[in-house]
């Protein structure tokens, strides 16, 4: 009884105040770069830069760089200077000194089970954490950011494409034909999940359609970009492909090969 008192009288004391999201977190990232956004709109685009270049670094030290580099891209934007001055090899020089002294990038394994209170940010890491300087340099010069607006279609079942997209914002879902032509949906895809890597790999069809169920942004890669950089970096095609095998029941083609499985159409 008396703990219960004690835990009502703290919950009174900070009722007014909403609990702020753990630093790392998805909902954190989100908040820091709505935060960054206001400085921004509100005439104040040093405090928006300094802020956004921490998440950077934050996210940089975990390893997440298709989050980072994001990041980055949403700097250049506001500030275009920083593109004609600075140096791609020097940031991306700097990202990878963040990783390997942060003490925050863990490794994955690929016998280890999960940890379920690893946050699905964090999740995202193993996608390209491991890269050198150099190719996180071509990371950030092959991608660019792609905005979405609420119910947009981002790929179209049964389309050509080559282009892998990487979710930054906003939750997108992933729909396919029933047996009667009816649209199924058949998962969401959120920050840090990434989608038609198939396609960018082999030039297959699109095996889904993917919409925008909020307002969302992607990191994107063209074939034609992927094409020069992983021929300059051939590692990361392995890469991808380890990623596709740790990632494979959140990525769109895999949760639509095991709907099928269970149809009995595979």
């Amino acid at each position: 009884m008396v703990f219960d008192f004690l835990r009502k009288k703290l919950q009174e004391a900070v009722g007014s105040a909403p609990p702020k999201a753990p630093r790392g977190s998805e909902a954190d990232y989100e908040e820091r770069r709505k935060q960054a956004e206001a400085l921004f709109e509100a005439g104040k685009p040093g405090e928006a830069v300094a802020l956004l270049e921490q998440l950077a670094a934050d996210l940089a030290g975990s390893g997440n760089f298709p989050l980072a580099v994001a990041v980055r891209h949403q700097i250049h934007r506001w500030v275009p200077e920083l593109s004609e001055g600075g140096s791609v090899a020097a940031e991306a020089e700097k990202m990878a000194i963040q990783r390997d002294q942060s003490g925050n990038f863990r490794r994955p394994s690929p016998v280890a089970t999960p940890d379920p209170a690893i946050t699905k940010l964090m999740e995202a890491s193993p996608l390209l954490a491991e890269l050198a300087a150099p190719e996180i340099a071509g990371l950030m010069e092959s991608t660019g950011l792609m905005t979405f607006a609420k119910e947009a279609t981002v790929i179209e079942e049964g389309s050509a494409g080559e282009e892998l997209y990487i979710v930054t914002r906003g939750l997108l879902n992933v729909i396919t034909k029933g047996a009667g032509g009816n649209r199924v949906r058949v998962g969401t895809l959120g920050v840090g999940d990434f989608f038609g890597e198939v396609g960018l790999l082999t030039g297959k069809p699109r095996a889904a359609t993917v919409t925008a169920e909020t307002d969302a942004e992607c990191l994107r890669i063209t074939g034609a970009s992927w094409k020069i950089l992983s021929e300059k970096h051939p590692r990361l095609t392995q890469l991808l492909d380890e990623a596709m095998k740790v990632r494979a029941a959140l990525s769109a083609e895999a949760v639509l090969d095991d709907l099928r499985k269970r149809r009995g159409e595979a």
